[in-house]
């Protein structure tokens, strides 16, 4: 009997042991892949297959030289990955937008057969100042645009929500008091009012003209070419006007709340 209960108690500190390390180990893995500059994962993949070949092989100096080195390893895995953390947490402070979504976005107009518009928010919220048919939470790719943009629901006289940080956020949205019939000159001035007081830009394409009109900072920028419009969102990335007039964003949010309540 005691025994059966010394090798049950054994069984349970194993397992319990080996539980621990093995979440350890996830977690740690899963926080290292978030690494999209640097290969880090594969280089724990390498030492850990390095590590189980020797111990195969009984190859003893190695494996004793692998364990060594394995605290020097995962110091020098966390500096790296904490390195990039930091940088990537700069670069959002900055508020800048991605310069893959400009192009994915640039490259998939110059394929379409229609007029295209879209907004792109950054840090103010302006989901609350549009009226969303069918939200979405996915990555902003070409394939994904054109299978969107084939489908039946999809109107081309509304707008494709995206984030800066290349996630599609809805498309079919609306300013809350527009409509769609809206002439195109009216539909600029309506984004014009309505994104001053924000971080967020507005970016039209001609499919006919195979321009841009672009809407940032309270300005229109009309009959602009792929790379007047690259070239003018690098800009606007590298200069600090993106949070300017802030209030007047939330003043305009506050506006819609009072006359949704009145």
């Amino acid at each position: 009997m005691l025994e059966h209960t010394s090798v049950f108690l054994l069984m349970a500190k194993d397992i319990l042991e080996i539980s621990f390390l093995s979440i350890i180990c996830y977690h740690f893995l899963y926080w290292v892949k978030q690494d999209n500059k640097r290969p880090l994962l594969n280089f724990c993949y390498l030492y850990a297959l390095i590590f189980i070949v020797s111990f195969l092989l009984q190859l003893t100096s190695l494996l004793a030289l692998l364990g060594m080195a394995l605290p020097f390893f995962l110091t020098t895995i966390s500096l790296m990955r904490a390195r990039m953390a930091e940088k990537q947490l700069a670069s959002f402070n900055q508020n800048h937008i991605d310069n893959n979504l400009i192009e994915v976005l640039v490259r998939f107009c110059l394929t379409a057969e229609q007029n295209l518009q879209f907004i792109i928010e950054q840090h103010v919220n302006v989901q609350e100042m549009l009226t969303i048919s069918l939200p979405l939470q996915t990555a902003c790719t070409k394939t994904i645009l054109r299978y969107l943009i084939d489908c039946n629901r999809f109107n081309p006289e509304q707008y494709i929500l995206l984030a800066s940080n290349g996630k599609l956020l809805a498309i079919n949205a609306i300013w809350q008091e527009s409509t769609t019939q809206a002439m195109p000159e009216q539909q600029l001035k309506e984004a014009c009012y309505y994104l001053q007081g924000t971080d967020a830009i507005a970016i039209y394409f001609n499919h006919e003209q195979r321009t841009f009109t672009l809407i940032l900072n309270q300005k229109i920028y009309r009959s602009l070419t792929s790379t007047q419009l690259l070239q003018s969102i690098d800009w606007y990335r590298k200069t600090d006007h993106q949070t300017e007039g802030f209030g007047h964003g939330q003043k305009i949010k506050k506006d819609h709340q009072e006359q949704s309540l009145s």
